[in-house]
């Protein structure tokens, strides 16, 4: 929500001038959010979809399996501790050793053995790959790789060997010589499950994702049971966009594995990114079922809530992800954006502060995290993130804008300036930052080039409400009428219950003296928010100059009930008593009016004036106190000479009833 700026004027009520309460500059101060954010808020509204990798592991079981693999050794089955071990007898006692099904399984000690077959025998495929296998488990990717290259310089026509370092280069992400040795194993074995799934998942990685496709097709036809192939295939029609397709295939997964919830949490995502929130829901709650402590899919159904505005549910999904997983960077991201919605800034502000201990360099959230502070008033703790948030990434457009905007909130123009000139080199098109930018330059008063901003920001977006508000106040100041009214006019159209809108109309049509169409925008701005305090006691003022001085002071009054700390509306309401000679009435509402401002020198000056009519001596006190709260405003000058006069005046008489005869 933007609030509105507005400066009040009211002028001094006396013998010697005539107030007219009218308010005169209609800007919208408040600086703008980046439009392309949901979050107005925080910048990135929306919450991350973590998907799962969709990449099949790349050694699935803990035997090698595939086109050629030896025979795993028996249980019973022993090798001779009398004669010298083998090649072969190491290799089987390594293969023994990588099948137990334990998951502590003993790699360290496969890995010595096979390094020893090796040494003995450097030409034993078998035992190349196995131990490429057993550092690749181990997590040690390097020498994995090693020793399939080994394994397919030894035998560069085995299909298995190339398929092994074509998936250990896919995890290494050196995607362009994976793709290489799986197009020569496909040149071998076109119609091998392995080589054509694996060319799927290096393809999808790189994008490709028809090329992925076509070969994930082929591999779903070579097995058609199988439900790792059906998964990747449904992955990448997912990410080509291709959602009906992509949930047939996770159904036919389901189909073949329905305790598969990493499929139901996969189609989750299909269905939320077409913004089917109850079918997603649904689907993470399956998955959730399946893995009670999947934090993605809790994270992902808080997301979908949020979507659905159903702040409360989402937060508690986020909580439950936090619970599974402590510490879950993405929970703790969309948790911020929840508790923001709920207006609950300080626990939002909490929980960025965690995410952003835990991962000092997550994207965004210390824009969020200074937006919530900018939210609070809080500018020099804003400004800090958002320069921590540059110093990430510098290409963020939004930080620059969020700097700016806070740095134009405490008066430092040329930095916030150049800070909103540095986001619209790199988003040329961004509102936002010519809105803000147009508010630097207005409040330095160089109107010509805040107009040509305003422009700006409307030319990339037509729609930009608070940008035709302000380019409307501005021409109004600088004379130009008829294009003032045009573009109050068009912002009506877009928004027919824009108060604002009907309010400023309401100030031009006053100042062109036509007070009839003033008093029709004010009621019509009231009608569009009843708490508007500006349109109430401008219209006040208006119906007051048509010489209808009951509807005048019962508007006041509405607004006095509505609002009973609004000074200017008990201002108003007094003059218009004083002026009816109510001097006594008068007095009643200036004195609460003083109560809430007491250095208010308007109040204060019509208190002393109203006394001055039937109470002498507590004129003398009230002028008094006007002399001394505005004896050093230089806006005061005429009005404290008039003051002292009438001072002397009253002291004068007062002296003259107390004189003995």
């Amino acid at each position: 929500m933007f609030l509105s700026r507005f400066l009040v004027l009211c002028l001094m009520i006396g013998l010697i001038s005539a107030a007219s309460g009218a308010e005169t500059d209609a800007t919208e101060e408040t600086f703008s959010e980046p439009l392309d954010s949901a979050l107005p808020e925080i910048v990135k509204g929306s919450g991350r979809v973590d998907k799962s990798s969709a990449f099949s592991p790349l050694c699935t079981t803990a035997t090698l399996g595939g086109e050629k693999a030896s025979a795993p050794l028996a249980a019973s089955e022993t090798v001779s501790q009398e004669q010298p071990a083998s090649p072969d007898d190491l290799y089987r006692q390594a293969r023994a050793l990588l099948d137990e099904t334990d998951e502590e399984i003993n790699t360290e000690q496969a890995i010595e053995l096979l390094n020893q077959a090796v040494e003995l025998d450097p030409d034993h495929l078998d035992a190349h790959l196995l131990l490429g296998y057993a550092y690749q488990k181990d997590g040690d990717l390097p020498r994995a790789i090693e020793s399939y290259q080994a394994a397919v310089r030894i035998g560069p026509e085995e299909v298995l060997a190339k398929v092994y370092l074509g998936r250990a280069l896919i995890e290494a992400d050196r995607y362009e010589e994976a793709y290489q040795q799986l197009g020569e194993a496909l040149k071998i074995a076109p119609d091998s499950f392995q080589v054509r799934l694996n060319l799927g998942l290096v393809l999808e990685r790189q994008g490709m994702y028809e090329a992925a496709i076509e070969h994930l097709r082929e591999a779903a036809r070579i097995q058609p049971e199988d439900a790792t192939a059906r998964f990747n295939l449904a992955h990448a029609l997912q990410e080509a966009g291709q959602y009906a397709e992509a949930e047939k295939e996770y159904r036919r997964v389901l189909q073949l594995n329905q305790n598969d919830h990493e499929a139901h949490y996969n189609l989750g995502i299909t269905y939320q990114t077409q913004g089917r929130y109850p079918e997603a829901i649904s689907e993470y709650e399956a998955a959730i079922q399946l893995a009670p402590s999947f934090a993605d899919g809790y994270n992902n159904l808080g997301n979908c809530y949020r979507a659905m505005g159903r702040h409360a549910e989402a937060i508690a999904a986020f909580q439950a992800a936090l619970e599974a997983a402590p510490g879950h960077p993405d929970a703790l991201y969309n948790l911020g954006l929840s508790l923001n919605h709920q207006e609950d800034i300080d626990q939002a502000i909490a929980t960025y502060t965690q995410l952003l201990r835990l991962r000092p360099s997550f994207p965004t959230a210390h824009t969020n995290l200074a937006n919530l502070y900018f939210a609070k008033g809080e500018y020099d703790a804003a400004a800090e993130q958002y320069r921590a948030e540059i110093k990430i990434n510098p290409n963020y457009a939004p930080a620059h804008n969020g700097l700016g905007r806070t740095l134009g909130l405490l008066g430092r123009y040329a930095e916030a300036e150049q800070a909103l000139r540095e986001a619209i080199e790199l988003k040329p098109d961004y509102a936002a930052a010519h809105y803000n930018l147009g508010l630097i330059l207005e409040r330095q008063a160089e109107y010509s080039r805040a107009i040509e901003c305003y422009r700006t920001a409307l030319e990339c977006h037509p729609d930009f409400i608070q940008a035709l508000n302000n380019l409307g106040a501005l021409y109004a100041k600088t004379g130009q009428v008829l294009l003032a009214f045009n573009t109050f006019q068009r912002l009506l159209e877009l928004d027919p219950q824009n108060a604002s809108g009907h309010f400023n109309l309401g100030l031009l049509w006053q100042r062109q003296q036509e007070t009839e169409h003033a008093v029709a925008s004010y009621r019509r701005a009231i009608e569009c928010d009843p708490g508007h305090r500006r349109a109430y006691n401008n219209l006040g003022n208006a119906l007051k100059s048509l010489g209808k001085w009951e509807e005048a002071a019962k508007t006041y009054r509405q607004l006095i009930n509505i609002a009973p700390d609004d000074v200017i509306a008990r201002c108003n309401l007094g003059r218009l008593l004083y002026e009816q000679g109510q001097y006594q009435a008068a007095v009643d509402q200036l004195e609460q009016a003083a109560a809430i401002d007491d250095e208010n020198t308007s109040v204060r000056y019509l208190l002393a004036a109203a006394y001055e009519k039937f109470d002498p001596s507590n004129a003398i006190k009230a002028w008094e106190h006007y002399l001394e709260i505005a004896k050093n405003d230089p806006t005061q000058v005429e009005y404290v000479h008039e003051a002292k006069k009438r001072l002397e005046r009253l002291e004068d008489q007062v002296e003259l009833r107390s004189a003995p005869f």
